[in-house]
């Protein structure tokens, strides 16, 4: 069976690919695709992509790529075409800075998005490790980086009252 991805969007797009012929596979290391959201939109998005044709492995730890290839351990999937959307970490400045980093180079932050151990001093955007309900890190998307943003430049403005908000706010 040919994937809906194939039939419309491979097909419009790359003209001088064979759409009944690609096949089109997400292997992902962890347990679950999108792991930075609560397991229903997990489940939800794998279930999206299976019906536009995506196959979806999950506990598929990448070992090597090699032209032709990719390697999962001593299993093979042969491959013509390889897209690596995979080892995101900060940017390096943040390892400069001396503060509590995560395995990624994310700065540690608290509740109200001070620098652990530096209350003066604010984080934001992706370059921060924000865990407002125990292990879960807020997705790195713009409207989680829009909305603490904007709670910031409150914070920001009563450092000298020493009385900084929570983020999220409270309803």
């Amino acid at each position: 069976m040919t994937s809906t991805i194939s039939r419309q969007t491979i097909a419009r797009d790359f003209r001088r690919i064979d759409p009944t012929r690609a096949r089109v596979i997400l292997l992902e290391g962890g347990n679950h695709i999108l792991h930075s959201f609560p397991e229903s939109l997990c489940q939800r998005g794998e279930t999206s992509l299976r019906r536009i044709g995506l196959e979806v492995r999950t506990s598929a730890v990448v070992t090597k790529v090699t032209p032709g290839a990719v390697w999962l351990g001593s299993k093979q999937i042969r491959a013509r075409t390889v897209i690596w959307a995979a080892g995101v970490r900060a940017a390096s400045l943040t390892r400069t800075l001396g503060v509590p980093l995560d395995r990624s180079g994310r700065i540690s932050v608290e509740a109200d998005l001070s620098i652990s151990g530096h209350p003066e001093s604010f984080a934001i955007g992706d370059a921060v490790a924000f865990l407002p309900q125990g292990d879960e890190l807020l997705p790195d998307v713009a409207p989680v980086a829009s909305n603490k943003g904007e709670e910031r430049v409150g914070n920001i403005s009563t450092v000298r009252r020493r009385e900084p908000r929570p983020w999220p706010p409270s309803p």
